[in-house]
C-alpha cells in the first residue's frame, strides 16, 4: 500500500465518522465500508490507514478460533480534539470509550443493529445511554434502544443462538422492571427482541407465555406483559423488516392499498378493537394486522378478541375474521401463538416483498 499522507483538511464525512466512533466507541472495517464507502472496498482502507497515520484512531484485530480475524477501530484523543474544533461536544477522553476483548461481540452485535438501520432514520441509543437514563444497573443485558419517526421508543436486546436459559430470564426480568414502573418514572414501554436462531426465538416465547400457578390456583408467575409492544424477530430478516414501510405506519398504510398486494383495503373508523385496519379480501370483510414483527402482545390481543364471543352475541356485534400477515419462516411460530384461533386467517409476506425499493423507509443522509 502507497504512503498515505496526513490528514490536513478533513471531509465532512470523516468528521462524520469519527463522530460514529466516539458515540458507538469501536467500528469494524466492514460496518465502516458498508456505512461510508460502500462503493469501495480499497477506499475504505486507504482511508483508514490514514486516519490512522493522521493519529486520529486505532485499530485492532478480533481473533476467532475457526476463521480469520476482523479489523475494528477506535477513535483517539487527538480525533476527539479534531471534532471539538469542529464544534462537537466530546467531554468524555479515549481512554474512557475503550472496550475489553469479552465486551466487543456485544458492542459489535449493538453497532451491527445501528449501522444497518440508522440510514433508514431509526435513531438509536446504545446500552451506556439507556442504563443511564433509565436508572439501570451496569451489567443489565439491555443493548440499546431504538426510536422511530413517531417519536416511539423500543428498547431492544440481541440473543445469540443458543442462549442461555439464565440470560433469558435476565432479559425477562429486565422488561418487567422496565415496563412496569410508576407513573413518575421513566420507562420503556415496546420492546424488540432480535435471535440468532430458530432456537433462541422459541425458548424466549416459551418463558415470556410461562404462567405458574400454586396448589390454591393462585398465580405465582405471570406471563411477560408489557405496556407496549413486545417483538420477537430473527436479526437478520427483523433488520429487513425495520428498513421496510412495513415497519412505518404512514408508508405500511400506502402498501395495503396498493394493487399488488391480494386484499383491498377499506375505510375504518375504529371501533372497541385493537385493530387499525380493515380490507376486503375474498369477498369477506377483515380486520388486517401486521404480525411480520411477531408481537407478542398483539397475539394475546387477537386470541381475547375470538374468546370474546359471549361478549359480541349479548350485544349483537358482528364478528370479523382476521387476517394476520406473517413470514414463512415465522408463520408456524405465530401460529403456536394462536393457539388454533379459529378467526384468524393468515398470509405470508416474502422477502421480496418486504425489501420492495418502492416500499422500503426513506433513507436519511449519513452526512449533512
Amino acid at each position: 500500500m502507497p504512503r498515505a499522507p496526513k490528514i490536513t483538511r478533513p471531509t465532512k464525512k470523516d468528521i462524520s465518522l469519527l463522530w460514529d466512533l466516539y458515540q458507538y466507541r469501536v467500528l469494524t472495517t466492514e460496518q465502516i465500508k458498508r456505512r461510508y464507502y460502500a462503493e469501495s472496498k480499497a477506499y475504505v482502507n486507504q482511508k483508514l490507514y490514514t486516519m490512522r497515520k493522521s493519529g486520529l484512531i486505532v485499530s485492532d484485530t478480533y481473533p476467532r478460533p475457526d476463521r480469520k480475524g476482523f479489523a475494528y477501530h477506535q477513535i483517539t484523543d487527538t480525533g476527539i480534539s479534531l471534532m471539538k474544533q469542529y464544534g462537537y461536544e466530546c467531554p468524555v477522553k479515549a481512554d474512557s470509550l475503550r472496550i475489553g476483548k469479552k465486551m466487543l461481540p456485544y458492542i459489535f452485535e449493538t453497532n451491527e443493529v445501528m449501522v444497518q438501520l440508522t440510514p433508514y432514520g431509526w435513531r438509536m441509543k446504545d446500552s451506556r445511554q439507556i442504563k443511564h437514563e433509565y436508572n439501570l444497573n451496569r451489567g443489565d443485558q439491555i443493548h440499546g434502544s431504538l426510536t422511530a419517526d413517531d417519536g416511539t421508543e423500543y428498547g431492544f436486546y440481541v440473543l445469540e443462538e443458543n442462549t442461555t436459559a439464565e440470560n433469558i430470564l435476565k432479559v425477562i426480568q429486565e422488561i418487567r422492571t422496565l415496563s412496569d414502573r410508576k407513573p413518575d418514572e421513566p420507562r420503556i414501554q415496546n420492546f424488540m427482541i432480535f435471535a440468532k436462531g430458530q432456537g433462541s426465538i422459541d425458548h424466549f416465547i416459551n418463558r415470556a407465555n410461562t404462567e405458574k400457578r400454586n396448589h390454591r390456583d393462585e398465580i405465582t408467575q405471570q406471563k411477560l406483559r408489557t405496556s407496549g409492544s413486545l417483538s420477537v424477530m430473527e436479526l437478520t430478516s427483523g433488520i429487513k423488516y425495520l428498513q421496510s414501510g412495513f415497519s412505518d405506519k404512514t408508508t405500511f398504510e400506502h402498501i395495503i392499498q396498493s394493487p399488488e398486494t391480494p386484499f383491498k383495503a377499506i375505510p375504518f373508523s375504529g371501533d372497541q378493537t385493537p385493530f387499525q385496519y380493515k380490507v376486503m379480501r375474498k369477498g369477506e370483510e377483515m380486520y388486517l394486522v401486521n404480525l411480520i414483527n411477531t408481537d407478542i402482545m398483539m397475539t394475546r390481543a387477537i386470541n381475547h378478541y375470538a374468546e370474546d364471543m359471549n361478549r359480541a352475541e349479548r350485544f349483537n356485534e358482528e364478528r370479523y375474521r382476521v387476517l394476520v400477515l406473517t413470514t414463512p419462516e415465522m408463520e408456524h411460530t405465530v401460529r403456536q401463538l394462536m393457539q388454533g384461533n379459529p378467526l384468524v386467517d393468515y398470509l405470508k409476506v416474502g422477502d421480496k416483498m418486504i425489501q420492495n425499493e418502492s416500499w422500503l423507509r426513506k433513507k436519511v443522509p449519513i452526512v449533512q
